[in-house]
């Protein structure tokens, strides 16, 4: 060859090599920024913790160190509270030094009593450190369930680690919802990490991960058991769309998941009677005693008042319905483009998986039956709405078969449930208007993942290889 030409294909082939390292750097430049962002917002929750008395840690502190006292036969008496409230008062003020515990124990002086015996059982081990503490070492625990909730679903999702560390950072530093939880101390980061474990895990083939998933989910449910509608409408799915062994494994999983918290509830608190005083004590709950004055974000309650209570549970079953018809019809229409696929592998339990989409639309179920509590419920505080989280990051993913606009309108969905910027920018202040904003971003979360839902069996044949390289991923 004339050197001429080795010259000219020596500086083609470094053009190809600049060309390729090219992109590689502005991955690595990307994956860095958004670390920096990230770190950074973590550390801001972080520190924002350490400023708040928790006063939702401080009652589970509490009942789970009175728990199985002789001198309480029925702890979900609202007199019990009262009285048990009083004296952690006293005990608050007589330590030295206890700032953030008097604080907590002046705005809980009765104690609420609608927790189950289970989450008290849970709470056992921190009962008896201090209170400084044991909330250090809850809010540690909550804030990496956090990170591991959105690792898992973001990793399932296909959102690549720039991806994943800009969700962390946004839900870290603008998310309400997530910030609302730390201010408390309640419970919601531990559910959003039960929900993506168990979404993750019944996303796997086979029965021993089914069985995992469903006694994760039993354990949730005897933990705190409003999000309760999500194993059983996922698990329906998963029947409906042929795994039905891997169904019956998860329902087997419930059983037994149940039975460990019943039984963990009873043993702590002494009783045998101790979940029928619960349910006893859940009913004198009335939902008027929480008006959206007082930070109650119910759209039921928004639009209806407190007679939305009565339908309530209706409400539920209608969306329960609708939600499983939707995935009826697109487990049909996915049967047949997915044929090819079964005869491949159809999975370890020996059932077929209709479609490559599978994946996506197993997401789409549970996202929608973690929004039908929140959309229904009497009684949703911001924290609750955590539990947004799954829904919003599988509408967001990259190659949704939305497009653009539909992911547009669901980032725009995902705002007005966070309320942040939009508080800020218009002085959204009163609890009315920002409970109206919540509402109309978690109508349209709804409604965009049914549609998704809808026509996810529907896709394009790329659409369908880029779920597959998805599951590829998690599986």
């Amino acid at each position: 060859m004339p050197i001429a030409s080795q010259g000219a294909a020596g500086r083609l082939e470094a053009g190809v090599e600049a060309g390729l390292e090219r992109p590689r750097h502005r991955r690595r430049s990307d994956i860095l920024l958004a670390l920096l962002l990230a770190v950074s917002a973590v550390g801001g929750l972080w520190s924002y913790g350490r400023r708040m008395p928790a006063i939702d840690f401080y009652q589970y502190w509490v009942w789970a160190q009175v728990a199985g006292r002789a001198d309480l036969p029925n702890l979900f008496d609202p007199a019990t509270g009262q009285r048990v409230g009083a004296e952690y008062e006293r005990l608050a003020y007589a330590e030295a030094g206890a700032e953030r515990r008097q604080v907590a124990a002046q705005a809980r002086s009765q104690l609420q009593v609608y927790s189950t015996p289970f989450l008290y059982a849970s709470f056992r081990a921190l009962s008896g450190l201090r209170y400084e503490r044991a909330w250090a070492l809850y809010r540690g625990a909550s804030l990496l369930a956090t990170l591991v909730a959105i690792g898992l679903l973001c990793r399932a999702l296909g959102y690549g680690a720039a991806g994943t560390l800009l969700v962390i950072a946004f839900a870290a530093f603008a998310f309400q919802p997530l910030r609302s939880d730390v201010r408390v101390g309640n419970v919601n980061q531990i559910q959003f990490l039960a929900v993506a474990l168990y979404l993750w895990l019944s996303a796997r083939p086979g029965r021993w991960p089914a069985v995992v998933a469903g006694l994760v989910q039993g354990l949730a449910v005897c933990f705190k058991p409003n999000f309760a509608l999500l194993a059983p409408l996922v698990a329906a799915s998963l029947w409906l769309r042929g795994r039905r062994a891997d169904s019956t494994a998860q329902f087997a999983g419930m059983a037994a998941g149940g039975t460990i918290g019943l039984t963990a509830g009873m043993w702590i608190c002494g009783r045998t009677d101790v979940w029928s005083q619960w349910a006893a004590g859940l009913r004198s709950m009335k939902a008027a005693e929480f008006p959206l004055e007082v930070g109650n974000f119910s759209p039921l309650r928004l639009g209806l008042g407190p007679a939305g209570a009565y339908l309530a549970p209706w409400l539920a079953l209608v969306l329960f319905t609708v939600v499983l018809w939707v995935a009826a019809r697109r487990s049909a229409s996915g049967t047949a483009s997915g044929a090819a696929s079964d005869g491949a592998g159809g999975g370890a339990s020996g059932a077929k998986v209709p479609a490559l989409a599978d994946l996506p639309a197993h997401f789409l179920v549970g996202g929608l039956a973690c929004a039908i509590p929140l959309l229904v419920s009497p009684l949703v505080w911001q924290h609750y709405l955590t539990l947004a989280l799954p829904l919003a990051l599988v509408l967001l993913r990259p190659g949704s078969p939305a497009g653009p606009g539909g992911r547009g309108l669901a980032l725009l969905a995902f705002s007005a449930v966070a309320i942040d910027p939009w508080s800020e920018l218009f002085g959204l202040s009163a609890m009315a208007t920002q409970a109206t904003l919540v509402t109309a971003g978690l109508v349209l979360l709804g409604l965009l993942g049914l549609g998704e839902l809808a026509n996810v069996g529907r896709r394009s044949g790329s659409g369908e290889r880029a779920a597959g390289e998805a599951s590829a991923t998690l599986l």
